[in-house]
């Protein structure tokens, strides 16, 4: 579903430790040479020695702890000077703590270190998700071999930086539960039966496809209410409005568990947050009346030119926040303001009748 790449907020140093001394110099910051760390070799040796890149600090937290890890990739951004020799010996590995007796199963690559910069793939064989999220910090092991006997001759690797990727998957909605079945048909949800138009109703009462539907369902499930409490059978467009009558937060980022509301002369479309990727990157759950292909899908969203963007014809309103969640600002809308002033004016009709 997503690939989050964690990178180490600090680094060690300590006798040949390396140290990071600009940590946005990380390893996709290929353009910048001027900061690095180093590790030096002894002079005068032509045999084996052992140094540590210490790095702590990745952020395991960015990876939802329901996930299930499909793989793990870890790279360093090095290069070598031209004291190094090379064979296969010449392995990076990566440890638990700086030092060689504890080497993380299945983490040792023999790739040699070149003299121009390079990307260096250390494999993590069937390394699984609670070994890796349980240390807090690791040891990247190099092992450098001096081309000359020289007593001032030293070989150096330059590390720029490295990075942990994690390619995860969370568990999607079940959509067979009563969190997206009729409550006519003995279910929970009060929205309407999906468009069967192209065939993808998976069963009579389901109010698949449909992107009401799918998030009336979704907003609640991920809630583990046990009912459809939330939201309701309205359209896309009209879900921010309606939501915060019911007494919900709603502001202009998105959260986690929340529902994205674009708007279209009073259509719309709705989707609810599965994954925030970074500033600019959203991963939701997301359904549609119209749609000819899956009933429902992740899908990717970006933030570009001070919106949200879903359809160029719809307009972001912006996010339905779980119950307890702060408000947050929200982006001025007058189709939005529109439809709040209706509904005061609904609401004024009833308690104050003429």
């Amino acid at each position: 579903m997503a690939i989050v790449k964690l990178t180490p907020t600090n680094a060690a140093r300590s006798a040949s430790y390396i140290a990071f001394t600009n940590q946005t110099n990380m390893y996709d910051d290929a353009s910048d040479t001027s900061d690095y760390g180093s590790i030096r070799g002894r002079a005068g040796r032509n045999s084996n020695s052992t140094y540590y890149a210490f790095l702590y600090g990745f952020d395991f937290s960015q990876v939802p702890s329901n996930a299930t890890v499909n793989s793990f990739t870890v790279r360093i951004r090095c290069y070598c000077n031209s004291h190094l020799t090379t064979g296969s010996s010449y392995r990076m590995r990566l440890c638990s703590t700086a030092s060689n007796n504890n080497v993380i199963t299945g983490t040792t690559t023999s790739t040699d270190i070149s003299q121009t910069v390079q990307v260096i793939t250390i494999p993590t064989g069937s390394l699984d998700w609670a070994t890796l999220s349980g240390y807090p910090s690791f040891a990247i092991e190099i092992r450098l071999r001096n081309s000359s006997t020289s007593s001032t001759v030293y070989p150096y690797v330059y590390v720029y930086g490295a990075e942990i990727e994690v390619d995860y998957t969370v568990p999607g909605p079940d959509i067979y539960s009563n969190y997206y079945i009729m409550t006519s048909y003995g279910g929970w949800s009060p929205c309407i039966e999906g468009n069967n138009a192209h065939g993808l109703r998976p069963f009579s009462g389901s109010v698949l496809p449909n992107c009401s539907g799918m998030a009336t369902g979704r907003f609640n499930e991920k809630l583990n209410l046990g009912a459809c409490t939330w939201l309701g059978s309205w359209n896309g467009g009209d879900f921010l409005v309606n939501a915060m009558a019911q007494g919900l937060p709603a502001g202009t980022d998105p959260v986690v568990g929340g529902a994205m509301v674009w708007r279209n002369n009073g259509e719309g479309h709705v989707a609810i947050v599965e994954q925030i990727i970074s500033p600019t990157e959203i991963i939701c759950s997301e359904s549609g009346w119209d749609w000819t292909s899956n009933v429902w899908e992740y899908r990717t969203h970006y933030y570009n030119n001070g919106r949200w963007h879903s359809n160029s014809a719809y307009r972001y309103q912006g996010c339905v926040y779980p119950p307890g969640t702060p408000p947050g600002p929200l982006p001025i809308d007058e189709g939005v303001l529109a439809a709040i002033y209706a509904i005061w004016r609904e609401e004024d009709e009833l308690r104050y009748p003429r």
